[in-house]
């Protein structure tokens, strides 16, 4: 097997703040996608989760590639599909995960998120901001159109 070749000591290493690697469209070749990045200087990947349905993913992944950040959070597309014990879920996957941060989390009032109710979409990740506060994890913050209310909230 051919190894990557050797970094000069002083290049750039980078971190990927935002990426989707247990996507069902890519997951089957994260792998290759790992080495290849980590050859051109991409030290970490933060993998951002968006629902219940994808935090196992990310943290089997975060287990299997030290250079995987985890990241739980329900994104604002799938505010709809959450079950009741959401937050309790969420709670467990952070208890589990020690260097886990939030996200991704926020608010859409785009094409997509127009769709979905602003007040659950608020509810959602305020509740999520108040849980990153709580446990002291930083957060990944979506927004689209919707910079107004998110500063109003952040304050």
């Amino acid at each position: 097997m051919a190894q990557a070749p050797a970094r000069a000591a002083s290049a750039v290493r980078l971190f990927d703040a935002h990426c989707h690697l247990q996507d069902p469209r890519v997951a089957a070749v994260a792998p290759t996608l790992i080495r290849a990045a980590a050859a051109s200087g991409v030290a970490r990947f933060a993998v951002n989760g968006t629902s219940e349905k994808d935090w196992h993913i990310v943290k089997q992944m975060a287990e299997e590639y030290p250079a995987v950040v985890p990241c739980f959070g329900l994104h604002p597309w799938w505010v709809r599909e959450r079950s009741p014990d959401w937050m309790d879920s969420l709670r467990r996957f952070f208890a589990e995960t020690p260097e886990a941060a939030v996200g991704e989390i926020g608010l859409d009032k785009g094409s997509h998120g127009k769709t979905i109710d602003f007040g659950e979409q608020v509810e959602v990740f305020q509740r999520q901001l108040e849980l990153a506060k709580e446990m002291d994890r930083p957060v990944s913050v979506h927004c689209v159109r919707a910079f107004g209310d998110l500063l109003e909230i952040l304050k």
